[in-house]
């Protein structure tokens, strides 16, 4: 899969090289396949890259360097890469940019975006995560599972996960440019941390980082990122498990899952009503054993009763303690209601964790799969 990834990277280098006036020759270059951004001591930054050396890679494998630069902004760290690596850097096929938690947390994020979207030489569909680590430059020096390219395992991850999106669906620098800049700084990012796995330590993704106003409130863990998406999303896919199924812990596939989202409103004060309608495949039962209508209608009613739970503790906790608007519900008002939406732009988020939020949720078993 790597020979294939960096064949095709560098065609593609060839190309953009031969098509326009770019006036570096392939020996000169290293391909960067991510980047990490750290806060320094002094307040500055301290940029990682992860690069392909293209010549010394076709000899014998897949031959990867790191490079640090640091400036007390970020256009002086990318400055100053040329007074620590002699070749070009090549950004085109930059697959992640991973952000270090003390800089989400201290409001770093829109800086960094601000510079990202600027900067030609990088694409906007690049992915943008969080290391939920003190430094984000350890993400390439840990060990890589499945490839030898760390950053291109970890947007594979994001990317595979959205097919089954239990955790979160990957965020592209131009989507969270433009939550920054209309949804009143409320988002989330996937979110990766430090796992131990039997000869050592790699990244998994571990959640999504909360934002409110523009700095890292806290971390949704991967059960609350899956209520999260039942909200938002329409999902299809990934699983949910039931503690207590006639004393049994049982899984289910989750075939597909709608929301429905309505809104009252009287002065300043909302009522929000989420109607989620959900289809499962039921697991892990047996072989051989037939439930009657009665029973499936039991284990529904279990479903429905222990999800309820699960969405009022939910959002219970994103009201009282991340206090930040994650749902875009105030997209929803501001399309039938935009005067009043650009009247409380700058105070939703007070508006929001006064409101009531309502959650319907309707389960249905439209199939057993039976152990074989």
């Amino acid at each position: 899969m790597i020979k294939k990834l960096i064949a095709s990277v560098i065609i593609l280098t060839v190309g953009f090289l031969s098509g326009c006036s770019y006036d570096t020759s392939l020996e000169n270059m290293s391909i960067v396949m991510g980047m990490s951004v750290d806060r320094s001591d002094d307040g500055g930054f301290i940029v990682n890259y992860e690069t392909i050396d293209v010549v010394e890679s076709g000899k014998a494998g897949v031959k990867t360097k790191n490079i640090e630069s640091k400036g007390r902004t970020l256009t002086e760290a990318a400055a100053d890469v040329k007074k620590v690596f002699s070749q070009d850097l090549f950004f085109a096929n930059m697959e992640i940019v991973l952000v270090s938690r003390r800089i989400a947390e201290d409001g770093g994020i829109p800086n960094i975006v601000d510079w990202l979207i600027r900067e030609d030489r990088i694409s906007e569909t690049v992915n943008i995560a969080v290391a939920d680590e003190d430094e984000a430059k350890s993400v390439f020096a840990l060990k890589a599972v499945n490839e030898s390219i760390k950053s291109y395992e970890y947007a594979s991850i994001l990317k595979n996960n959205k097919k089954t999106p239990d955790i979160t669906n990957r965020v592209k620098l131009y989507e969270l440019y433009n939550y920054l800049t209309t949804d009143g700084k409320n988002f989330l990012l996937p979110c990766f941390k430090k796992t131990a796995i039997d000869d050592g330590e790699t990244f998994t993704l571990s959640g999504n980082a909360v934002f409110s106003g523009g700095k890292m409130k806290g971390v949704l863990d991967k059960d609350e990122s899956s209520l999260f998406i039942y909200l938002t999303s329409n999902k299809s896919g990934g699983y949910f498990v039931l503690e207590n199924c006639n004393g049994k812990r049982v899984s289910f596939d989750v075939i597909k899952s709608r929301c429905n989202v309505t809104y009252k409103r009287d002065g300043n004060n909302f009522t929000f009503n989420f109607e989620v309608k959900a289809e499962y495949a039921l697991e892990e039962l047996g072989r051989g054993i037939i439930l009657s209508r009665q029973e499936i209608c039991d284990i529904e009613n279990a479903v429905e009763a222990q999800m309820k739970i699960k969405f009022e503790e939910f959002i219970r906790k994103i009201k009282t303690e991340y206090k930040a608007d994650i749902f875009g519900l105030y997209k929803l008002t501001a399309k039938t209601e935009p005067d009043y939406s650009k009247e409380h732009r700058d105070n939703w988020n007070e508006i929001f964790e006064k409101s009531e939020i309502v959650v319907g949720y309707q389960a249905k078993i439209v199939r057993i799969n039976e152990s074989r």
